[in-house]
């Protein structure tokens, strides 16, 4: 269990701040804000608090990925996330931003981001829901770069986004109010809890010890990492 990015994907969904959860738990919001950074490590009963008052609750379940070979996880891990895709995908990527496409990337692309060793060629992406995000889509996937290989995926935007990352070349951090992110980047890869989720069978073990190796080098893990919590 990674404490820090359960009460993180958590607090997310319920859309509350850390002052807001901290407030609705009778803690102090540095508390939050320590565990979320991997700086503390809770007892199960302040974790159990903290998760009840954003009405989640702690489970116990069968450990995925357990019999996974790791030695290519912890090779591709031990790469810059940019490095784990290939230089076809890196630019349809920046073809989309050229095009400010709002999008949350899903799939084996967004899978190997995170550390998955299962080889993608297709960029599985949900596009933004503003009113001029489709325009911007189809001038887009004009682009041969793009066209190519860009392919529309079924999902929830607004829910992706709960607990997406920006993508980790873009330039500067954004901020996020609740589960908006103001005046940032277009472009986010889902969370791997939510890839995760979506997953069934060997993929779904595969990043389960993804997600194992990243907790146990990384405990506070992110993609990108934003100045802003």
């Amino acid at each position: 269990m990674n404490a820090a990015r359960a009460l993180r994907f958590a607090r997310r969904l319920a859309g509350l701040s850390q002052t807001e959860l901290a407030r609705k738990a009778g803690v102090p919001p540095q508390v939050v804000n320590r565990i979320e950074l991997a700086q503390r490590v809770p007892r199960v009963d302040t974790l159990d608090r903290l998760l009840a008052a954003a009405g989640a609750s702690l489970t116990v379940s069968r450990r995925l990925g357990a019999g996974i070979e790791r030695g290519p996880i912890r090779e591709l891990l031990a790469m810059p996330p940019r490095s784990r895709i290939t230089d076809l995908q890196l630019k349809a990527l920046h073809g989309l931003r050229a095009r400010a496409v709002r999008f949350v990337l899903v799939g084996d692309a967004a899978a190997r981001l995170h550390g998955s060793p299962i080889d993608s060629v297709w960029l599985e992406i949900v596009p933004g829901t503003d009113h001029m995000n489709p325009t911007r889509l189809e001038q887009a996937r004009r682009l041969p770069a793009v066209g190519d290989l860009v392919v529309i995926a079924d999902g929830h935007y607004g829910a992706l986004m709960e607990d997406a990352e920006p993508l980790p070349w873009l330039p500067r951090p954004t901020r996020r109010v609740l589960n908006r992110w103001l005046d940032g980047p277009k472009g986010f890869v889902a969370s791997i809890e939510v890839l995760i989720g979506a997953a069934s069978g060997q993929r779904r073990e595969l990043l389960g010890a993804v997600r194992d190796e990243i907790d146990t080098t990384s405990p506070g893990h992110r993609i990108y990492r934003s100045e802003y919590e």
